[in-house]
């Protein structure tokens, strides 16, 4: 067994003797780029299993791949076939899988980054979620949290992709973190919308999203829920694609966003209005504003996802922008951003902000552990049914 690794134990049990499998594997969605999934062997008797070196420090979403027709299936294949782990020790992740739209499983081992706020806690109190059905193609929908307390000029968290973040209730982490007063009240502009074509045209498409995120919505969360307007008190935060919009959007309109926290960005993105190596040119050309950004991506993700996101790190650090950026041992996987999410709130709400005149502090990396009279136009104002 290598330093720094440890051995994984994995096991699978034939459920359809009809129809046996012919080949079982495990995929790791933390290594989706290798060919196929880590292979379980034949035991016999409708019995698979298998070990296997892993980081100490892994987290990741995974899935077991049997295979009823072939015994050397391809990676398509293989990926189609993933379902949870069946056993009711281990955590599900639900949100889908790529490939198969099927729940994970989550695999956390010893060293990985602690996540202590994402789990919903009796003792915290609640906040409110105020579902709307937009009538729109994207955003479709939105859910608005407000903290229990209410309040008025609240910090602003306008979140992409909320499609997934309300499967896995991210309003819990909310609540626990202003519980705890580990970052302010926030109001928080849960949007969502279907993954696949819509979200791409969207994300990529600035001129489309950008002013329906700060001349629509922005403003009606302030006149309806007490949201602040001001810069320093808003965060635009995103996912892979969402990533690449929140970083333009940051760097485009400082006078409107605050704070960026963008995670696993897809800075390797090379189609339609908005490229990664646009976000990175305009990094290089603007000088520094006083937004703060907070990054993050895995180690395990793609080459060219990491490379870019290193690379745009080092422009902006020369540039003179302000914040943070990590890398985690894990992939594109929401197991990993789920704890993310929380640690770049804490690190963007609880970092010392720069007087309007002072010079901002470069970029460095970190260690730290892996009501209103009436709504804009075509967006309904809040349902609580």
């Amino acid at each position: 067994m290598t330093i720094g690794m440890s051995l994984v134990s994995f096991s699978w049990n034939e459920t359809d003797p009809t129809h046996p499998a012919l080949y079982v594997g495990v995929r790791l969605i933390g290594y989706d780029t290798a060919e196929n999934p880590l292979p379980l062997k034949d035991q016999g008797d409708g019995r698979w299993s298998g070990e296997f070196d892993l980081p100490d420090d892994l987290r990741t979403s995974y899935q077991l791949c049997p295979v009823r027709d072939t015994a050397s299936p391809d990676w398509d294949t293989a990926m189609a076939a993933g379902e949870p782990d069946p056993s009711p020790r281990v955590e599900r992740l639900v949100v889908g899988a790529y490939g198969n739209k099927q729940q994970s499983s989550i695999l956390e081992m010893p060293g990985a980054p602690p996540q202590p706020w994402h789990q919903r806690r009796d003792d915290v109190p609640t906040g409110s979620l105020h579902h709307v059905d937009t009538g729109r193609e994207w955003p479709e929908a939105l859910d608005i949290y407000t903290p229990r307390a209410g309040g008025q000029d609240l910090t602003t968290l306008l979140l992409l992709d909320g499609q997934a973040w309300m499967k896995l209730d991210v309003a819990a982490t909310f609540d626990n973190l202003i519980a705890e007063g580990i970052v302010p009240p926030l109001v928080a502009a849960i949007i969502s919308y279907p993954f696949g074509p819509i979200r791409v045209r969207a994300l990529t498409d600035p001129e489309f999203h950008l002013p329906y995120l700060l001349d629509e919505l922005h403003p009606w969360l302030a006149k309806e829920f007490g949201a602040s307007t001001d810069a320093a008190d808003t965060i635009l935060s995103g996912q892979s694609l969402g990533g690449l919009a929140a970083i333009n959007a940051g760097l485009r309109a400082p006078e409107r966003i605050g704070m960026v926290l963008a995670q696993s960005s897809s800075l390797w993105w090379t189609e339609g209005a908005l490229t990664g190596e646009a976000v990175i040119a305009t990094a290089a050309e603007n000088p520094a504003s006083a937004t703060r950004f907070w990054f993050e991506a895995g180690v395990l993700e793609n080459e060219d996802l990491v490379a870019g996101n290193r690379r745009i790190f080092e422009v902006m650090k020369a540039q003179g922008y302000q914040g943070k950026y990590r890398e985690y041992q894990g992939g594109h996987d929401f197991a990993c951003w789920r704890g993310g999410l929380a640690d770049g709130l804490i690190s963007l709400l609880t970092s010392e902000r720069p007087a309007p005149d002072a010079p901002p502090a470069r970029l460095a990396g970190s260690a730290e552990p892996a009501r209103a009279a009436s709504a804009p136009r075509n967006l309904p104002g809040p349902s609580t049914a």
